[in-house]
């Protein structure tokens, strides 16, 4: 951690002449660093201010106070950088509060411990990580700002976040809340995703590590910097027991994976105030990591949603291939289950339960003053409820008539009611529900009345809209997906299922222009189909980030084609890609979309229309476009980073592929 008191008591240093010949302060060999450190000549004790000689007192140690008996820290010095503060201990070294004397800013030293970098090649290897580091500047992880070495010894130069780490707040509250310890595991994923993507992993990951800033925001500090060796020089390992990785314990390297492993067994350790694996010594820790499997958090944390403890146990899973593929979709899985424990919150605070549950779904209108519109829509549900019921009683009595028959004849009760009824009250004069799902700029709105579950699309005639109704009673298929690159460069990417959601994942440049230079999820389709989906989260590293409904012919790598689905920004929009790689906008939302919201295509010949709901129940008309595509096409989705070389995430949930089939003449 890089934490510290903020207060570390007055400090007087030796003199020097301003005049050469300088006498060089005196310096002493730090213990177990390899380095010198100038000495200083007294301090005023932190608790009594009195002054304290540290003549011949040894840096970085503790001297006894002669009026208090308290102990202070004895400050040294090395390079511009003054330590006066000692803030915590690891395998790797000891990190020191601070104060950079040539800019006057507090910051973080790491001693690295001789045993780390005492032959040329650790230390180039080391020198090469702390170089990927200090380009890294990322509001999740503490910054790299220098790696110095004096007597061939080194020292990292890091940022210092003055706050509480997450071993102090375990230890004071027992365990923590699920929500803020996934708020926490959702800024650490971003850390070690941005440390990813630039080839890095933290290797120390572990509650003492993770700081809360001002803002109560996780930051990773302490950066582990793998190039250092993972053993001593008896062959000891080197390493928290509690928290890393059973490969390391094996040999293999430090990875992202591996960091995936500590950051669940943390996770576990803050839900359920224990540990995975227990034992009386680090090395009893040790051998139950490799030889038995860890305590089931459903058993030690009842209190975490299930959600919660299905992400942790697959993180720290004992073979790094069974864990999330990387951090991107560590942090995807978190906002799924943020939602839905906010949703189950203000469930519970609108919904109490009982009757009143049921009464609460069912908006009835004004039993004082109903108005015409209210009398005619209950009419027609209640008219619906009642042919249904008709038609299911006179199913009963057919006795040995076919299942397809009697569907057939309920089929053709409930159109000709549907055809007959009058719908005023339901459409507006455009046609359009009035408790729709968009507003005129295109911005998603709360649906008015939960009974209005039938959308009718812009522009038809009622003939037309139960000729849709009569289209909805078709069969689903169930899509085998498939991957595919397309464009001229060389894209990254897949698909990974997490239960019944689908995490894709995508490089691809270019794509908000036309060009197809993406990884392409497809299924294959033919004739009149709709393909739907749950946008649970998008891609939002950038503005034109195209999380989207992909269709194209059935040969993708030329021809038309047509995008539907997410910016960056959180805006919709409708896109047609022709076959020069270019693109004509049909329609874009005027602000962002709230998520998770489901999005549809559905195809009629070469007619090809894009519908958006809140709910995956009632839909609303976003576009319409045309579209020459042969019979047999390919339709999927694809997820663009429109960085070269950078991986975009988005999860998906709800996938439903329909074929429609026309109507039978009667």
């Amino acid at each position: 951690m890089l934490n510290a008191p903020k207060h570390p008591g007055s400090l007087r240093l030796v003199k020097r002449e301003p005049v050469a010949p300088a006498v060089a302060a005196p310096t002493v060999l730090g213990p177990e660093f390899g380095i010198r450190f100038e000495c200083v000549a007294e301090r005023t004790c932190p608790h009594c201010k009195t002054v304290i000689s540290l003549t011949g007192v040894q840096p970085l140690a503790y001297a006894s106070c002669p009026s208090c008996g308290c102990k202070a820290f004895v400050p040294g010095r090395v390079g511009c950088f003054l330590l006066h503060g000692r803030i915590g201990e690891g395998e790797m070294g000891t990190v020191y509060r601070a104060t950079d004397e040539s800019l006057q800013r507090e910051v973080a030293i790491k001693l690295v411990r001789d045993c780390h970098a005492n032959d040329p090649e650790s230390r180039e290897r080391l020198r090469q990580e702390a170089c990927a580091a200090g380009k890294l500047n990322h509001p999740r992880v503490a910054q790299v700002y220098a790696l110095n070495f004096l007597d061939e010894q080194p020292y990292l130069v890091m940022e210092l976040v003055s706050g509480e780490d997450f071993e102090a707040k375990l230890k004071r509250e027992g365990h923590i809340d699920e929500r803020e310890v996934l708020r926490m595991a959702l800024d650490v994923a971003e850390g070690l995703s941005a440390l990813n993507r630039e080839g890095l992993t933290h290797g120390d990951i572990k509650p003492g590590n993770v700081v809360l800033d001002r803002d109560n925001n996780a930051k990773l500090v302490d950066f582990g910097l793998s190039g250092m060796t993972r053993r001593d020089n008896q062959g000891r390992l080197l390493g928290t027991p509690h928290y890393i990785a059973p490969e390391l314990l094996r040999g293999s390297p430090d990875s992202h994976l591996s960091d995936l492993y500590s950051l669940g067994a943390m996770l576990y350790h803050l839900l359920a105030g224990r540990t995975p694996f227990e034992g009386d010594t680090a090395a009893d820790v040790v051998k139950a990591r490799l030889m038995r499997k860890p305590t089931s958090l459903e058993t030690v944390a009842r209190h975490v949603s299930s959600a919660t403890r299905e992400l942790v146990m697959q993180l720290i899973c004992f073979n790094p291939e069974d864990r999330p593929v990387n951090s991107d979709a560590v942090a995807v899985e978190i906002h799924r289950i943020l939602a839905l424990l906010n949703a189950r919150t203000t469930k519970n605070i609108s919904d109490p339960g009982g009757g009143k549950r049921l009464l609460a779904r069912v908006r009835f209108p004004s039993w004082r003053r109903p108005s015409g519109p209210q009398v005619r829509r209950i009419l027609v549900v209640a008219g619906i409820i009642g042919v249904f019921a008709t038609a299911i009683i006179q199913f009963i009595g057919t006795g040995g008539e076919s299942i397809r028959h009697a569907w057939k004849g309920l089929s053709k009760t409930v159109v000709t009611f549907l055809k007959s009824a009058t719908f005023d009250g339901l459409l507006d004069p455009a046609g359009t529900t009035k408790d729709g799902l968009l507003d005129p700029a295109g911005t998603m709105k709360a649906v008015a009345d939960p009974v209005n579950v039938m959308h009718l699309p812009m522009g038809t005639t009622p003939g037309d809209r139960v000729t849709r109704l009569e289209e909805f009673l078709t069969t689903e298929r169930k899509p085998v997906w498939n991957n595919r690159v397309l464009g001229d460069q060389s894209q990254r990417g897949g698909i990974v299922q997490m239960g019944g959601d689908v995490i894709i994942q995508g490089t691809g440049t270019d794509m908000w222009k036309g060009y197809d230079r993406c990884m392409f999820v497809w299924t294959g389709a033919s004739g009149n189909y709709a393909l739907s989906a749950q946008f649970v989260s998008i891609a939002r590293d950038n503005t034109f980030d195209v999380t989207c409904l992909l269709v194209k012919g059935d040969n993708p790598a030329k021809g038309p084609g047509l995008c539907f689905g997410f910016l960056g920004t959180g805006e919709l929009f409708l896109q047609i890609r022709n076959g020069d790689n270019t693109a004509a906008i049909i329609r874009r939302s005027a602000s962002p979309i709230q998520l998770p919201c489901h999005l549809k295509i559905e195809r009629r010949d070469q007619e090809f229309d894009a519908w958006v709901s809140a709910n995956g129940t009632t839909w609303n008309l976003f576009a319409t476009c045309e579209l020459n595509l042969s019979a047999d096409n390919l339709i999927g989705f694809t997820v663009s980073s429109q960085i070269p070389g950078t991986l975009a995430t988005a999860r998906l949930a709800n996938i439903h592929q329909y074929i429609f089939t026309p109507p039978s003449p009667e």
